[in-house]
């Protein structure tokens, strides 16, 4: 009953853990950061336009798909690409067997 009462108690923990997302502070740092670094990326001298507008479009889609991922990360049990929850009925079950 002790084991079983361990395994409620992590699950609980993973749940109220997955539901708290990124922390308010952290995405605004990231987003900050995120325009600073495109800002400071169509300053940037180069002699050939055609290299610039390449090197603007790719850093902002590099910058744009790291910001995808990490919200996309933050809430592992919503969205298109989910995680299971099926390993965890299975393990409470193998626990209380034991």
């Amino acid at each position: 009953v002790h084991e079983l009462a361990d395994v409620a108690s992590a699950r609980r923990e993973r749940i109220s853990s997955s539901s708290s997302g990124i922390p308010d502070e952290l995405l605004a740092v990231l987003v900050a950061t995120s325009i600073v670094l495109v800002a400071v990326t169509s300053v940037l001298d180069t002699q050939h336009r055609r290299w610039h507008v390449a090197l603007m479009a790719a850093v902002t889609l590099l910058v744009a798909l790291n910001l995808a991922m990490v919200l996309s990360l933050a809430r592992p049990y919503d969205g298109a690409a989910t995680v299971s929850t099926a390993p965890l009925p299975d393990g409470v079950s193998a626990a209380a067997l034991r």
